[in-house]
């Protein structure tokens, strides 16, 4: 067994142990480190739309639409969390009575239409990189035949086959001014190190190119097959929270 660290809390009424394993630490950081890399606070409001006539009229456009369809999807997911058509039910096994059994139990399912909203939600966000670099790329020289935005969680290596930014992804952006470069390269998935695939611009780069080819399927639909088994409380705990403050009695196990 891992090693782990017990802390007690104690008072008048209460004795609890709070079990803390090995891991618990490196999971916080990781977390942490994950809350700074989706930290809201660095987020800015959508930029106006501006005339048709600027170069990143397109790329604004697409990404408004795309941020008000994710708040019409936030809003009926909502909906669907908060109906009483769907609940908790649990269930007490009569074969085994020290376990109860949780069940979700979904009656009302989510809208298939979903999975489609979705894709298209992914489309026009990564389009609006991609459309920013070629409209903002014309008439520049030495400009490649088909400037895309770079995605890459592998700043540089020196094995062969692999995809890297150095190698690969920088080639596309090379013809910007140097301010538009750092940007760009700063903006890059593989500057947040373990973290690379779970950064924002990697997950939309996966689901891109998944829903190219696969309609996106959004995984609540397999809530509606989820259990989950636990020992049943006492029946003294189970009453109601009051009886905490009871001598209920403290016995091992």
């Amino acid at each position: 067994m891992a090693p782990a660290r017990i802390s007690t809390v104690c008072n008048k009424s209460f004795i609890g142990f709070k079990i803390t394993g090995d891991k618990v630490e490196t999971r916080r950081r990781t977390q942490a480190r994950l809350g700074k890399l989706l930290d809201e606070g660095s987020v800015v409001s959508l930029p106006d739309l501006p005339s048709s006539s600027h170069p990143l009229y397109g790329s604004i456009m697409k990404l408004r639409v795309a941020n008000s369809e994710i708040k019409q999807l936030e809003r009926a997911i909502t909906s669907l969390t908060k109906t009483p058509l769907n609940s908790v039910v649990f269930v007490q096994e009569d074969a085994d009575p020290e376990y109860k059994l949780a069940r979700m139990v979904i009656r009302r399912p989510p809208n298939p239409v979903w999975s489609v909203r979705i894709g298209e939600i992914v489309h026009n966000l990564r389009s609006a990189l991609d459309v920013a670099v070629t409209q903002l790329s014309i008439g520049m020289p030495k400009c490649p035949p088909r400037p895309e935005f770079p995605i890459f969680v592998i700043g540089k290596t020196s094995k062969q086959g692999v995809q890297s930014f150095e190698r690969h992804g920088h080639k596309r952006i090379k013809h910007f001014p140097a301010p538009y470069q750092t940007i760009i390269v700063g903006a890059q998935p593989y500057h947040a190190g373990n973290l690379r695939y779970r950064h924002p611009l990697w997950l939309l780069y996966e689901l891109s190119n998944a829903d190219k080819h696969n309609i996106v399927t959004h995984a609540s639909m397999a809530v509606a097959g989820s259990e989950y088994l636990f020992l049943a409380l006492p029946t003294a705990i189970q009453r109601d929270m009051a009886t905490f403050h009871t001598n209920v009695p403290f016995t091992n196990g």
